[in-house]
């Protein structure tokens, strides 16, 4: 009888017709799953531990990446949810410690992938935060939503981009991360790469797709942020990528001024040997040679001097370029502006 009851299993296991769905219970249930005298021997542990039985200790363990005392906390029926006072997650404590197995241990529990702490940050959001690329992997398997927001409206791409983690970058598009997403002030992935100065993130988000020519709220775009930053690196990829060098912000500035008025010669000359128009104004009528003749680069003023920049132009206030360089002290340039015509 002891016999049949053992094979009684495999004979109705092989008696099911083939193609016929089992329906088990799924993982983390099966897993989660603790009798009452294994959670009170865990319990019991804790104490002789002197670990008090709280979400708030629990939460700390996981992010230290105690695995032992964590699964010791599950055992004795802790929430896999669970939440320390500043609204963290477990699951999210364990992606900011890269601690993969805790990881993998509270989704099998049943843990929440997208909950939110207080400042709408999701797991997946800390592990790109801290360029967590272990963590990252396992949360993307798992279908984190990669489209989440900060309360700022920042992307776990955009997190990617500032912090120049180029590997998880290209993991979030893999995903299905919206290239041109655009955060607090209109700033787009790109934007953000470009300001950051990470340039194979900005090959990776134009090889997406990204719209090279996206504006923040203020009209500025990706090709302004890099020369204005002195990236000519980058301004000539996004150049080549269809940015337009003669695009205005909404005070009527263009990339060509950012360059001069920050005295980045070189990503001036890449600008103007592409067309840039170099007697563009602004709405206040200042120009890039007024601007380059203010910050006291002389070899700016020369060379948009070369390109034909007015010497003579007035703004709106009735200021040319040689009477801004006068009211800073830049003799050098002065002597430069009379040289081309220039007058107060």
């Amino acid at each position: 009888m002891g016999l049949i009851k053992l094979l009684l299993p495999v004979f109705i296991f092989c008696a099911i017709a083939p193609g016929t769905t089992i329906d088990l219970p799924p993982v983390a249930a099966r897993q989660s799953v603790e009798t009452p005298g294994r959670r009170e021997s865990a319990r019991k542990e804790l104490e002789r531990r002197s670990l008090e039985f709280g979400e708030d200790v629990f939460v700390g363990r996981v992010k230290g990446g105690d695995v032992e005392v964590a699964n010791l906390f599950l055992a004795a029926g802790m929430n896999p949810n669970a939440k320390n006072k500043e609204g963290v997650t477990a699951l999210m404590a364990a992606a900011f410690g890269n601690q993969t197995e805790l990881v993998r241990t509270l989704l099998d529990r049943g843990a929440d992938i997208d909950a939110v702490d207080k400042d709408n940050w999701t797991a997946l959001y800390v592990a790109v935060w801290n360029g967590n690329a272990a963590a990252t992997k396992m949360l993307l398997e798992r279908d984190a939503n990669v489209n989440t927001t900060d309360k700022l409206g920042m992307t776990t791409l955009m997190v990617a981009a500032i912090h120049g983690h180029a590997q998880i970058a290209r993991a979030i598009l893999d995903k299905g991360a919206d290239v041109n997403a655009k955060a607090k002030y209109g700033w787009t992935p790109l934007i953000v790469a470009v300001r950051e100065g990470h340039a194979e993130i900005v090959q990776a988000l134009l090889d997406k797709r990204a719209d090279v020519n996206a504006q923040t709220a203020a009209g500025v775009n990706a090709l302004m942020v890099a020369a204005g930053a002195g990236r000519t690196d980058i301004v000539k990829v996004l150049l080549g990528s269809g940015a337009e060098m003669n695009a205005k912000t909404d005070a009527g500035v263009t990339a060509s001024m950012f360059a001069a008025r920050n005295g980045h010669v070189d990503a001036l000359q890449a600008l103007l040997s592409k067309g840039a128009d170099v007697t563009a104004k602004a709405k206040d009528g200042t120009n890039a040679l007024m601007l380059a003749a203010v910050n006291g680069s002389s070899a700016t003023v020369q060379l948009l001097l070369a390109r034909g920049a007015d010497a003579k132009a007035v703004n709106n206030e009735g200021r040319t370029a040689l009477s801004l360089a006068e009211s800073k002290g830049h003799a050098s340039i002065v002597d430069l502006l009379r040289q081309a015509g220039a007058s107060r």
